[in-house]
Order: structure tokens, then sequence, then C-alpha cells
């Protein structure tokens, strides 16, 4: 009984624990990180924030909000926290 018990909380915890909650929009998945030394043209289109998002969360919602912005890769320019992650980014546009 016990080993039943143990088994369907530890299968609780693994299902709901610190998985991804964000799922990429379709066509977010091309969108990457700026690399630091680039030969890319690239042009910066805006710059947002974004606030209190969970480490296994952060790349997508980074990418899912520069794609839908038109843009191709993103830069972090601030960021914060531990458990949970606050700071700013920057989106570009890349040929």
């Amino acid at each position: 009984m016990n080993k039943k018990l143990l088994f369907a909380v530890a299968a609780v915890l693994l299902v709901s624990g610190c998985t991804s909650k964000i799922r990429y929009v379709v066509g977010a998945e091309a969108v990457f990180p700026l690399p630091p030394s680039t030969s890319m043209a690239c042009v910066m289109i805006g710059t947002n924030a974004f606030e209190s998002q969970h480490p296994n969360n952060i790349r997508k919602y980074l990418s899912n909000e520069t794609f839908m912005q038109g843009g191709t890769h993103y830069k972090v320019v601030s960021q914060e926290g531990g458990r949970r992650i606050t700071g700013a980014f920057e989106m570009y546009r890349c040929k």
C-alpha cells in the first residue's frame, strides 16, 4: 500500500513539477538568442519587459514575444531573481 501511495505522489510531482507551462506559438521555434558576435545584419525592432517568469518558461516566453513582433532574435539586457525571473529584453530582426 505504501509503495502505491509513494508512486502516486512521485507521479503527481513529476507531472506537475518544474516543467515548462508555456507552449511555442507556431513559428516561434525559429527565434533564438542573439549571438554575442554576429555577422548577421540585425535591426532592433523594440524592447519589452518580462515579469515573474519561471526559468523553465523564459526561453519560450521570449521567443513567443519576439516572434509576435516580427523578430527573429532577442537579447536579454537585464535580469534578476531566482525561482521567478524578472527583466528586460531587446527584439531584433536579422537577415
